[in-house]
């Protein structure tokens, strides 16, 4: 899980054992966004950067 809401590992706990998903789910005024732009966002750069072969080379083991 990749996102900035959870550097707090109490905050992080605190949302694993809420009622997270489900099925019927359905966006109402009432969900909670905070952050999913954000997220979003910070997602979108760690595929730039680790698509990128300049900024991000992998080592592969040799044989």
């Amino acid at each position: 899980m990749v996102g900035g809401a959870f550097a707090d590992l109490d905050q992080l706990q605190r949302f694993l054992e809420s009622d997270y998903h489900g099925a019927g789910d359905e966006l109402t005024d009432k969900t909670q966004l905070g952050g999913a732009a954000q997220d979003a966002d910070l997602h979108i750069e760690l595929g730039k950067y680790f698509a990128n072969t300049r900024k991000y080379r992998r080592d592969r083991p040799s044989s």
